[in-house]
């Protein structure tokens, strides 16, 4: 008995770390307002194990972001309200594929022609105009050595 250490043992029943904002936000209709704190917990944004992947400052930071990727939202007052459709909305502009910017800023940019259609040929079109413009830039810059007389 003297060797023997204590044991503890933690009984700890089920905890709500959401405050219950998981079920208010899980019962919501798909227009229902509810706001950031609430929304966080929403089935929409949910990580596989239940939790938020974004915390109230991101959403609120996502209200005022730049279009196409701006969390719809209704702001009377101060207090800052979405909607399960507005989150799945903006949730889906970032899953869905957008058009990648363009490889060089060119005449045809601006002309209306089509740009290039394979990536090899624009790769090789950019590699062309590299070499063009290292070409351009060694026959117009001045020496920067020191001579040796001076």
């Amino acid at each position: 008995m003297l060797n023997s250490k204590p044991t503890f043992v933690l009984h700890a029943g089920p905890f709500d770390f959401s405050d219950g904002a998981r079920d208010e936000a899980s019962m919501a209709g798909t227009d229902t307002l509810m706001s950031l704190d609430v929304a966080a917990w929403a089935p929409e944004l949910a990580d596989a194990l239940g939790f938020p992947t974004f915390s109230t400052a991101q959403l609120r930071a996502a209200t005022r972001a730049p279009d196409p990727h701006r969390l719809k939202s209704m702001q009377p007052g101060h207090a800052i309200y979405t909607t399960r459709q507005y989150l799945l909305d903006w949730r889906n502009t970032w899953l869905a594929p957008s058009n990648p910017p363009a490889l060089s800023s060119t005449g045809s940019d601006r002309s209306g022609q089509s740009q290039t259609s394979s990536m090899a040929s624009a790769t090789s079109a950019e590699h062309d105009t590299a070499l063009q413009l290292a070409a351009r830039l060694k026959r117009s810059s001045r020496s920067t050595s020191r001579s040796k007389g001076a």
